[in-house]
């Protein structure tokens, strides 16, 4: 017998269930006892609340706090088991709903970007690329201020267009490519234009014209040193234009206040000679040379330097010993000949023969010599 038809006989009610026989729903919490012991499974002298009014009572309901979550509710990407299975947004994880390169459930939960927005913060870059290629922030908007092509946060310097991760780098002192390293992996002579070009053998009139080299294409922006030689001697002292110009006069090498290398010159002659210049920048050397073919005029003059400095060497001194002896050879000689007419001279006067020109060389009448064998008799007597 089932009085209150719930689906328990009234026997089963009173003496296993202690549930009332005359009502079906003994807790009066809506659910009749049958359902509750047969189907339910729950406690029919409990009352069961379904406090979220979502039609599931609690002991089904994994949260009866929150109608949002049910056994028959979908799941939603809210960080939530909406649908009671002990897993949170599990529909989510491979749905790409914006088609950014990023899964829902990822951008809600790991980066809180906009899973129905491919570009959450609006930038023009889309929030997969920013998360997966250029590692920026994809809620952040990001400028391109010198519309080169690069954002701020990949260039280094976004308000100078040619300044970027992409550029090209340069002679100017400068990161160009943004690699924090400046003026690497170039060849600096490839910026350098000089007059005459380097590397030629280039003619010098030294003592009629100037000798002129100029250099351009270096920045002047750079820290630099440069410095000049010429054979060996500093002219870095010579030049103007913060030293990226060459200027030498013509060469006197009878100036008497000619310096170290006017007279290194002199001495040298007809000769090629070497000018170099090196200019160094961030620690790296770029050497550039000159062949001079050098011509050098000595003019003649009362003082005449070239001969003074010959006089100072070996070949001078032995010229000059052998100059003194001949002279003096030619001097004996002379007295010789002084003597010998001298002599001649005596010798027409003691004999009284007029000493003419015409006489001379022709035979003249000399009076005898006086006879020996008188002589000794008066030196008898």
């Amino acid at each position: 017998l089932d009085s209150d038809s719930d689906g328990l006989n009234d026997f089963e009610e009173y003496h296993n269930y202690s549930t009332n026989p005359l009502d079906g729903d003994s807790d009066g919490d809506g659910l009749p006892d049958g359902m509750e012991v047969v189907t339910l499974d729950s406690n029919p002298l409990e009352e069961d609340l379904d406090r979220d009014a979502d039609g599931w009572y609690e002991f089904q309901d994994c949260d009866d706090e929150d109608f949002e979550r049910a056994p028959d509710k979908p799941e939603v990407l809210d960080n939530k088991d909406n649908d009671c299975d002990n897993l949170i947004d599990e529909d989510f994880w491979a749905l790409d709903s914006d088609y950014d390169g990023i899964s829902d459930y990822s951008e809600f939960h790991n980066y809180t970007t906009n899973y129905l927005d491919s570009d959450s913060d609006n930038d023009g870059i889309e929030d997969g690329v920013e998360i997966l290629q250029k590692f920026s922030n994809p809620l952040k908007y990001d400028y391109d201020k010198d519309s080169d092509g690069y954002y701020e946060f990949e260039d280094c310097n976004d308000l100078v267009f040619q300044i970027n991760s992409g550029a090209e780098e340069i002679w100017n002192g400068i990161d160009d490519n943004c690699n924090d390293e400046k003026d690497e992996n170039i060849t600096r002579l490839d910026f350098i234009n000089v007059n005459p070009h380097y590397n030629q053998t280039y003619n010098w009139d030294s003592g009629n014209k100037s000798l002129i080299i100029s250099i351009q294409g270096i920045p002047s922006n750079i820290e630099k040193t440069i410095v000049w030689e010429f054979e060996g001697f500093s002219v870095t002292e010579n030049t103007s234009s913060d030293n990226l110009r060459l200027f030498l006069p013509p060469l006197d090498c009878n100036n008497k206040y000619r310096t170290a290398l006017d007279t290194h010159l002199c001495l040298e002659g007809n000769k090629n000679q070497n000018i170099s210049v090196v200019i160094t920048d961030l620690g790296i050397e770029t050497e550039l040379s000159w062949e001079i073919d050098t011509e050098v005029w000595i003019r003649n003059s009362k003082e005449d330097v070239s001969i003074t400095s010959f006089l100072g060497t070996t070949q001078g001194l032995l010229g000059m010993i052998i100059f003194i002896i001949m002279v003096s050879l030619i001097g004996v000689l002379i007295g010789v000949r002084i003597n010998n007419n001298k002599n001649l001279k005596d010798a027409f006067e003691a004999f009284e023969v007029p000493a003419t020109s015409n006489s001379v060389g022709k035979n003249i009448d000399l009076p005898p010599a006086p006879e020996l064998t008188k002589l000794f008799h008066h030196d008898d007597k």
